[in-house]
């Protein structure tokens, strides 16, 4: 498998179609569907991606947002597996929240965010070129964070 190892080569627009569809395809350089077996160990480098991630940009407020609906999916899930007082409808609300959670930034849409860096910077950001570690950096410059 041909896969992105580092933020630093990981393309935006790979990175925000994963964390909207967890379609693990979306970590290949080379987009295609993806069996059981290689879904394991790409899960694993996703994980290696977040923490170099957290580590370079550290846990905002809507990173633990994200982490905390995440929690609340897998809990009605259980719940709802062990026959408890799990209801799908509970957890399909639950899914449509995070799939909003992940696709803003404060109430803001990617190509929103994507437009004030443009704006602020002074060019364009193409998202298929722009690493995630290029964009991110874009975004602290702009917040006036260098941490």
């Amino acid at each position: 498998m041909d896969y992105y190892e580092s933020i630093n080569d990981l393309p935006l627009v790979n990175w925000w179609k994963f964390n909207e569809s967890k379609d693990f395809g979306h970590l290949l350089k080379e987009y295609r569907d993806v069996d059981e077996a290689k879904m394991e160990h790409l899960s694993a480098i996703y994980t290696e991606l977040m923490d170099e991630f957290t580590r370079e940009f550290g846990i905002s407020n809507h990173l633990l947002a994200v982490i905390e609906k995440q929690i609340e999916i897998a809990l009605l899930k259980t719940d709802y597996v062990l026959g408890e007082k799990g209801n799908t409808t509970l957890i399909e609300v639950a899914e449509l929240e995070l799939k909003e959670l992940v696709k803003s930034v404060n109430g803001m849409s990617h190509n929103l965010i994507k437009a004030i860096i443009e704006q602020k910077m002074g060019f364009r950001v193409d998202p298929k070129v722009t690493t995630v570690m290029e964009y991110y950096s874009y975004i602290q410059l702009i917040d006036g964070k260098e941490n």
